[in-house]
């Protein structure tokens, strides 16, 4: 039977009701989709792109380098805590804006993708399969000529500052591990002050091995032989006299007195820093003991955190009577987190009259608030910032900033590093209080040391 067709107006209206209601559906479910897809490629574009330049990040780096092998380049700026503490963080971070503009023009020029991976780590990653050492090479030596001349102006105080950036690159050519061996490639190249080197075989962990493996049984040999020593650095006033020691620890092997450059990284990794400290500490104090003059002793935070090391270092202080006397060097360091346990700690040592100074400041993790936080007696101005303050612009600005602001909260300064007449001149004309380096003397043996004494007395 066949059913008949109503073609009333209300069946019309009925109808026509129902696919508008259907369209208005429809059209919100798009809406909702778009909405959706594009939020969705918002939080997919700050997933994988650095908010501050822009770049794509670490994130996206690791995504890329796992589908598709490249050869990579990793910029890192040289001394970039410097212009925090000189300018500011706004203006660093506009410094890292500028820098990334200009890396990223670089690398549209010449078949590379720009990343930024960390504060003042960037990527260059080559986008060519068939990338040479030869074309690495002569791309790098563009890119640092190019920078050479590059300077980003700013006016601060109403005074125009040109900031030149300085870098150093390290090139990983690997399948396997790539961004992780750009790491030690960079590590080598600042220890060997190169502007960029390409990591190399021996750079693996087979060699830190066989090195970990041979200063562990040095230093096992040294301790047990009495062959960890304390030396003696004069620190001298504005006229070039000896007013206090700071005792360095050495290595005697055949002969030679080894520096803990070569050894103490080791010695920590090995769990024998602790003892080398205690033998530090005691053998220092009995001397100092016999002697009516000042001297300062390095704390890692690592010794802060020892609760052993801590009680052992009072213990010794009250015995040999010599807290008047003494300056405990706090070694600025990154490892530094918990300053409620480390100003808890030094105010007790300064209940026996211990004064504080914190050491190596400007080198690699400056901050101005750490000197808030510990309110030091002496703030120890780091040798990488006085070294050449006699030709290095740059350098000479950022101590001066840093001598006043220490002057301006009654902390007096120590320059070290003086190894030269102009460098001397130039810390004076800064109005450092003290100095300490070559120029002046070099570390002194227990022995000569109560000879010159003696003679000064």
């Amino acid at each position: 039977m066949v059913e008949p067709v109503d073609n009333s107006f209300s069946s019309l209206v009925k109808k026509n009701q129902k696919d508008t209601s259907s369209d208005k559906l429809q059209h919100l479910s798009e809406a909702l989709d778009f909405q959706v897809s594009l939020r969705m490629g918002e939080l997919h574009y700050q997933l994988y792109h650095d908010r501050l330049t822009g770049l794509k990040n670490r994130y996206a780096l690791d995504k890329d380098l796992e589908e598709n092998f490249s050869t990579i380049l990793l910029v890192d700026i040289d001394q970039f805590h410097n212009y925090n503490e000189l300018y500011g963080i706004e203006i660093a971070n506009k410094v890292l804006e500028r820098f990334a503009q200009f890396i990223s023009i670089f690398a549209q020029r010449n078949d590379y993708e720009a990343y930024r991976i960390y504060g003042d780590g960037f990527i260059l990653k080559s986008e060519n399969s068939s990338v040479s050492h030869e074309m690495i090479h002569h791309d790098i030596l563009d890119f640092l000529e190019q920078l050479s001349e590059y300077k980003v102006t700013f006016e601060i105080a109403g005074e125009e500052i040109d900031i030149e950036v300085d870098v150093t690159i390290a090139i990983s050519m690997e399948k396997e591990y790539t961004l992780e061996k750009a790491n030690s490639a960079l590590k080598y190249a600042r220890a060997e002050q190169k502007n960029y080197l390409a990591y190399y075989e021996a750079m693996n962990t087979e060699k830190e091995l066989k090195d970990a493996l041979y200063w562990r049984k040095e230093i096992k040999e040294a301790l047990k032989n009495e062959r960890i020593i304390p030396v003696f650095q004069p620190i001298v006033d504005k006229h070039g006299e000896t007013i206090k020691y700071e005792v360095l620890t050495r290595l005697q092997r055949r002969g030679e007195n080894i520096s803990p450059f070569y050894f103490l990284d080791i010695a920590i990794k090995t769990k024998q820093y602790a003892q080398i400290t205690k033998v530090m500490i005691e053998k220092s104090f009995k001397i100092m003991q016999e002697l009516e003059v000042d001297f300062s002793i390095n704390l890692l935070f690592a010794d802060i955190k020892n609760r052993k090391t801590m009680q052992f270092l009072k213990e010794q202080i009250v015995k040999y009577g010599v807290g008047d006397r003494l300056v405990l060097e706090i070694v600025e360091s990154e490892d530094i987190k918990d300053y409620v346990l480390l100003t808890e700690i030094l105010g007790k040592f300064r209940e026996l009259g211990v004064r504080i100074a914190i050491d190596d400041f400007g080198s690699g993790f400056s901050n101005y608030a750490y000197i808030l936080e510990i309110a030091p007696d002496y703030l120890k101005i780091d040798g990488s910032l006085i070294k050449n303050i006699d030709s290095d612009a740059k350098a000479y600005k950022l101590v001066k900033s840093i001598q006043i602001l220490a002057s301006s909260l009654g902390v007096k300064t120590i320059a070290e590093y003086i190894h030269s007449k102009e460098v001397f001149e130039a810390t004076q004309e800064l109005e450092i209080d003290e100095f300490q380096g070559f120029y002046f003397s070099k570390a002194i043996e227990p022995e000569a040391l109560l000879v010159r004494e003696a003679a000064i007395v």
